[in-house]
C-alpha cells in the first residue's frame, strides 16, 4: 500500500469518525422563537445565493461555447472551432480560462441579483396585496 493510499484511508477514517460521536447540538440562538418565521428578505437572499451557485455550471459552459465560437470566427474557422476541453495547443490558454470563468461569474452574480430583486417584488406586492384585503 502506498504512503498516499494510506493517507487517503486514514484521511477518510478520521472525517467519518465525526459522526460517530455527535450529540444533539445544545447552542440556543437567542433571536430565534419557536414558530417565528424567518424574515423575506433572508429567504430571498438565501434563494438568491442558491440560483448564483446553480447557475455557474450552466453559464461557464454557455460562455465557453459562446467563446470557442467567438474565436472560430475571428480566425475564419481555419483551425475549426476550438475545443474548450482540450488540453493541447488547440485549446484554451490560462488566461483566457481565468477570463472565461470569471465573464461567468459574473454572469452568475447578475442572475442571482436579479432574482433577489425579483422575489423582494413579488413579496412585496403579495403583503400589498393582503393588506389591502384585510382592510
Amino acid at each position: 500500500m502506498s504512503k498516499f493510499s494510506r493517507f487517503l484511508a486514514f484521511l477518510l477514517i478520521f472525517t467519518l469518525s465525526f459522526s460517530l460521536f455527535a450529540n444533539e447540538p445544545s447552542v440556543k440562538i437567542d433571536e430565534y422563537r419557536e414558530g417565528q418565521e424567518t424574515p423575506s428578505w433572508l429567504k430571498n437572499l438565501r434563494r438568491s445565493e442558491i440560483v448564483t451557485l446553480g447557475s455557474l455550471p450552466f453559464t461557464t459552459l454557455s460562455v465557453s461555447l459562446g467563446y470557442s465560437l467567438f474565436k472560430g470566427f475571428g480566425n475564419g474557422f481555419s483551425n475549426g472551432i476550438p475545443n474548450p476541453l482540450a488540453k493541447d495547443k488547440n485549446g484554451f490558454s490560462t488566461d483566457e480560462q481565468l477570463g472565461i470563468f470569471f465573464t461567468s461569474l459574473g454572469i452568475s452574480l447578475l442572475i442571482g441579483v436579479t432574482d433577489y430583486i425579483v422575489s423582494s417584488v413579488k413579496d412585496k406586492k403579495t403583503e400589498k396585496k393582503l393588506n389591502q384585503t384585510k382592510e
